[in-house]
């Protein structure tokens, strides 16, 4: 289900000279979320009154698609966060006016991924606004987000229709991979280093272990795991699928109960991996 869409209305407001200087934006599709952004960025900076089809014929929205203006500057995580650095440099490339565009506009995708320090490097920006800086953080949980760039920005919410299986094969995905780290990835670090960097909400994890406790039924009814490769890594015998998903379960339980994500999460780990020692 759409919840909202609301670029198109800041293309409305845009249109009548209503605008804020930075935007936070949440959304449940980064990818879809910026292509929407540039399309906001083509409609306030193209010189041929911007239409749909307007990239075939305008240089200047051709390079707004391709990354390719010295005015607009993407930014996404380093590794597994957003370092201070990559604000830093786009406050010293925007220090000057636009040269092609009538606005210099930054966009953090998976701003949820910002460091305390780097957050705090681009307060700056938003604190002094300049008339030709446009700023938006992409996130899909802006609780995350400190509370002095919340405070800041304007906050809308952009969410997207899913396919009917986009969801299910994106958690499924995320849950193979969990489990296939946890006993192949020794490291008791795997949560800091993989699933906390998704910047799940408790929504989204109890989505990732309602997947989970589906593949180990599968599992259990069919004798394998399905479409991955797991099987062939783990020989899990029925008797252990159970004892899993045992623990799976009362992870989820945990989570609905608004238990600590981070603790729950150690904790899970330890015990599954428990099963195989």
């Amino acid at each position: 289900m759409v919840v909202a869409n609301s670029i198109e209305r800041l293309i409305a407001n845009f249109s009548n000279g209503k605008y804020s200087h930075a935007f936070l934006v949440e959304t449940n599709n980064i990818e879809k979320c910026l292509k929407d952004i540039k399309k906001f960025i083509k409609v306030i900076n193209c010189p041929n009154n911007y239409k749909e089809n307007c990239n075939a014929n305008c240089n200047l929205c051709k390079l707004i698609d391709i990354d390719n203006l010295p005015s607009i500057i993407t930014i996404v995580p380093d590794g597994n966060s957003i370092k201070k650095n990559q604000l830093l440099e786009v406050q010293k490339k925007f220090s000057t006016k636009p040269v092609f565009t009538k606005f210099n506009t930054y966009i953090v995708c998976n701003s949820e991924l910002m460091t305390e320090s780097s957050a705090n490097s681009i307060l700056k920006f938003l604190e002094e606004p300049e008339e030709n800086i446009i700023g938006f953080f992409i996130t899909i949980n802006k609780e995350s987000i400190l509370e002095t760039i919340k405070s800041r920005c304007e906050i809308i919410k952009n969410y997207y229709e899913e396919g009917p299986n986009d969801n299910d094969n994106f958690y499924t995905d995320i849950a193979y991979e969990y489990i296939f780290k946890i006993f192949t990835k020794r490291n008791l670090l795997i949560n800091k280093d993989f699933m906390l960097p998704l910047g799940f909400n408790r929504t989204q994890y109890e989505s990732l272990f309602n997947k989970m406790v589906q593949i180990y039924i599968i599992r259990l009814k069919e004798n394998y795991f399905p479409g991955n490769n797991l099987n062939d890594s783990l020989n899990i015998s029925n008797n252990l699928a159970i004892k899993q998903l045992r623990i799976i379960e009362k992870t989820l339980q945990g989570i609905s109960a608004n238990g600590n994500i981070e603790l729950l999460l150690d904790k899970f780990v330890i015990e599954m991996r428990k099963t195989h020692d």
